[in-house]
């Protein structure tokens, strides 16, 4: 696994990942509006965005799915509390048609 990229990196990537496929909060069910969501784009990529708890601080964006990014080591460190883990994570998608297709390179509404 090679080295995390820094932030400006990985909005770079996020930016460049083309066209919008899918945005869908992820985690552990029941969802809430503040839970992480990932985006899903058309090329394949995987992005995650969790935003802190108060006042939109400490937020954090990373490159593929959030399951990997926060609980990928159990793999090999814990596998029975990573299938665990595994077992009960879900995607709920969020409802955004318009966004679907958009990319964020170019952000505006076409309509």
């Amino acid at each position: 696994m090679s080295a995390p990229a820094n932030t400006s990196e990985i909005i770079a990537k996020l930016c460049a990942a083309g066209p919008i496929a899918r945005v869908a909060r992820v985690g552990h069910a029941p969802f809430d509006g503040d839970d992480p969501v990932e985006i899903f784009f058309a090329s394949g990529a995987v992005f995650h965005v969790d935003i802190g708890l108060e006042h939109a601080t400490n937020i954090n964006v990373g490159e593929g799915p959030l399951l990997e990014s926060a609980y990928g080591h159990l793999r090999t460190e814990d596998p029975d509390t990573f299938d665990a883990i595994a077992r009960d994570w879900s995607h709920e998608d969020i409802d955004l048609p318009w966004l679907v297709g958009a990319a964020l390179s170019n952000p505006r509404r076409s309509s």
